[in-house]
């Protein structure tokens, strides 16, 4: 299992349109990959941020590679 993160800028609408993507190509969620959406955190006390992003998880690693490298 490879991860593969992407940091959003708009909502999580772009999430969508990555696995929107990969459901084209042909690749079955559950199967060759999964997907978890992240919203954005912010602690008050530590001041630790954390943007929203989303984290795939491929089984193929040459498949994460490749998506890594299109949407990088």
């Amino acid at each position: 299992m490879t991860e593969l993160r992407i940091d959003l800028v708009n909502t999580g609408w772009d999430c969508m349109d990555y696995v929107r993507q990969l459901r084209e190509s042909g690749l079955i969620q559950g199967k060759d990959f999964d997907f978890w959406y992240v919203p954005y955190r912010f602690d008050a006390f530590g001041g630790d941020e954390d943007r929203r992003h989303v984290v795939f998880k491929f089984t193929n690693e040459a498949t994460a590679v490749f998506y890594k490298l299109k949407w990088s």
